[in-house]
């Protein structure tokens, strides 16, 4: 049997009869106004700032009586007086309209809510479609006043004659510039022409000219009356502004003591004075301040529930740095180790291919001694232990990471050699590294790229962010090494050979065994060393048939920079390297051959020309492009005056050719620019005929 229903339940008798007596709440209050008798409606009256009396009188049928008629102009005038913060009313626009207008936020067509904007100039305010039902558009304007009278503007239809005669308002989603966004009132139009048809006809010249500058004058008069608005509107603003910072204080003050008495003082003495002023400035408080009215009740549970959160994430923040701080240091004693691991004095190339502390941080040998708790003691000799084991296991990972990325390519020409000793086993940077040389790129081997920074840099969205926790550790490895006075400091992650798209593996490879082939050398068998020592040079064949004249001779790294650069297979110049890498569609430019670039051999009776135009080409360069390091300090590298004077000063030696010739200064593989690696091409002159 289903439950019965349960009977609703009147209110008492005494609440009803407490309610039907004056009517309900506030209104029933205001409808004894109705009953006053005049002196006192008229005492009530010069007790009320203009913004009141128009909110009472929309509510009480006598006062609005006595108020709102043509012959009450002196009540508005002696109110607006009496106000003070007002600024004077202009002639064309009555008290009670100018209060509406700036106390108001009601369409005064259709009574819409939530206009924000007021038409100064118009003295109005109307929502998006009563705006465009009473007004019209620049063309509207323009051709009604060329068919009412072409010498009003003129045969040029001057524009600034139409902005200056009427008060054009911007729509809010338009520009200032835009024709299309001007509106012009239909009353203010409409009128000039009612005037102009009043005139004696036919009109004269000089007739129109003092209508036109009566109107241009009108116009010109809500003009400064707007500005003179917008300026009060912002003293206004700064005043409430003062009013809302003070109230802010004096509830802070509040706030304060009540959390003294729930026993948290220790915990807000703790709290710095910045913390203290971010903490004014939460939500909540300036929220409650603006609200705050004498007798009116603050939330204080939800008040005071906010401030404990505060303190609990500011406790919680500090303990959060002061655990960073020591993370910190233990991490350059880690950078130390790594340092101390792989450099040994003289200083050569291969040993900046070395890991960074981010490649090593997530490794549990070396984990466990970095996240150990505070009281324990971590020093450089904690690592030191480790490191050769650790070095080892990432050198190894690392190597099979490459190996993986570029088997799929290179699987095809290996015959019994290690793949990664392969001439052709090359990868190409086009990313950050390339600073303002974009029509370079960087060319890389193994153990090459174990040194690249590119690899452990990560983008927007980021390669590394998906597998790290969201706790201290993570955070503080992943910054290490960056500016802590950046806004947005950088982000590293372990090194990840992902940053190579296999697309562009497979061209540049393809690319690279054109390339060794055309050296004389057998791709499936040249390695990386026997590359480098190779004197030949190449020409691209199809740049001399488009151009004779112009016979470049190539290094094989000139010959793939120019491959990749000026012949590229499947993608334009204007190549995005992020947006490739997310996937996006590119465009093919149809300017670009899409066919294999082809290399000829540069014959050995050419080479000694060659040679004279190299020594000049690939002399070493000392400019801001070419970072040297120097094999007797192990992290120091400058460029230009500054390692002259670093040789000078450190180890009183005077620079000179030799530094270069006997590994005294080597080039920074890193830190130097493309240009600085790769041997610029030579420019051949033309053959003579016969």
């Amino acid at each position: 049997m289903p439950p019965r229903k349960k009977s609703k339940v009147s209110k008492s008798k005494e609440t009803g009869v407490r309610n039907n007596a004056g009517g309900k709440g506030v209104d029933g209050r205001r409808r004894h106004l109705d009953d006053l008798p005049v002196e006192l409606h008229l005492e009530i009256i010069r007790c009320l700032h203009p913004r009141d009396l128009l909110s009472i009188a929309k509510t009480c049928k006598k006062l609005r009586a006595l108020t709102l008629q043509r012959d009450s102009e002196s009540i508005w005038k002696a109110a607006w007086a009496r106000a003070g913060d007002l600024p004077d009313c202009p002639t064309f626009v009555s008290e009670p309209a100018l209060i509406h207008l700036l106390t108001s936020s009601c369409c005064q067509e259709c009574g819409h809510r939530g206009v924000r904007r007021q038409i100064l100039t118009w003295c109005r305010m109307y929502c998006a479609k009563c705006l465009t039902k009473l007004s019209y558009c620049y063309t509207d304007v323009e051709d009604k006043l060329h068919e009412l009278d072409k010498r009003i503007l003129g045969e040029r239809r001057d524009h600034e004659d139409i902005c200056v005669m009427f008060n054009r308002h911007i729509s809010s989603q338009g520009n200032a510039r835009r024709r299309d966004y001007m509106r012009f009132p239909r009353s203010q139009v409409d009128a000039f022409v009612a005037e102009y048809h009043a005139l004696a006809q036919p009109v004269t010249n000089e007739l129109l000219r003092e209508l036109v500058d009566r109107q241009k004058a009108d116009a010109g008069l809500r003009c400064r009356h707007q500005l003179r608005y917008l300026k009060w509107e912002e003293e206004q603003e700064i005043i409430q502004k003062a009013e809302v910072e003070a109230k802010r204080k004096k509830l802070f003050e509040e706030i304060l003591v009540r959390l003294k008495k729930e026993a948290k003082g220790s915990e807000i003495e703790s709290l710095s004075k910045q913390e203290l002023d971010e903490m004014s400035y939460l939500p909540i408080v300036s929220h409650a301040a603006k609200l705050k009215k004498p007798g009116t009740p603050i939330h204080w549970g939800k008040v005071l529930k906010a401030m404990h959160q505060f303190i609990e994430h500011k406790h919680k923040q500090r303990e959060e740095d002061e655990r960073a701080k020591v993370l910190e240091a233990r991490f350059e004693d880690l950078d130390n180790a790594i340092l101390v691991q792989y450099m040994k004095l003289p200083r050569k190339v291969h040993m900046e291919f070395r890991p960074q502390v981010i490649d090593l941080a997530f490794i549990k040998d070396i984990k466990d001694i970095v996240d150990a708790p505070a009281s324990e003691t971590v020093t450089y000799d904690s690592f030191k232990q480790v490191m050769p084991s650790v070095a080892a296991q990432w050198r190894q990972q690392c190597k099979e990471e490459v190996e993986k990325w570029l088997m799929p390519t290179i699987a095809n020409y290996t015959m019994n050699i290690e793949p990664l000793k392969l001439a052709i086993a090359v990868l190409v940077c086009e990313g950050g590294c390339l600073a303002w040389e974009t029509d370079k790129i960087r060319i890389l081997h193994y153990p090459e790229v174990l040194g690249h920074k590119c690899l452990r840099k990560s983008p927007p969205g980021g390669w590394h962010r998906d597998f790290l926790p969201d706790d201290v550790y993570s955070r503080t490895a992943v910054h290490y090494g960056s500016d802590p006075e950046e806004i947005y400091p950088e982000t590293f992650g372990p090194f990840n050979v992902a940053h190579f798209v296999p697309e562009d593996v497979d061209e540049n490879v393809a690319k690279m065994v054109r390339i060794v082939d055309a050296l004389g050398l057998n791709s499936t068998r040249a390695t990386v060393q026997e590359l480098k020592a190779c004197d030949r040079r190449l020409r691209c064949k199809k740049c001399v048939l488009g151009a004779p004249d112009k016979d470049y001779v190539y290094t094989w790294e000139a010959a793939l920079n120019h491959s990749i650069r000026s012949h590229p297979k499947h993608r334009g110049p204007g190549h995005d390297e992020l947006g490739f890498l997310l996937g996006k569609n590119e465009d093919v430019d149809p300017d670009f051959d899409s066919k294999d670039d082809e290399w000829e051999l540069v014959n050995e009776d050419e080479m000694g020309a060659v040679r004279e135009l190299e020594a000049v080409a690939h002399a070493p360069k000392m400019g801001v492009e070419s970072w040297w390091a120097c094999a007797r300090c192990p992290i120091f590298h400058d460029w230009g005056e500054g390692i002259k004077k670093h040789l000078l000063q450190k180890h009183n030696i005077e620079f000179s050719e030799e530094c270069l010739r006997d590994g005294t200064l080597f080039l920074h593989p890193e830190e130097s620019a493309p240009s600085a690696l790769i041997r610029p091409p030579v420019l051949l002159p033309p053959r003579r005929s016969g």
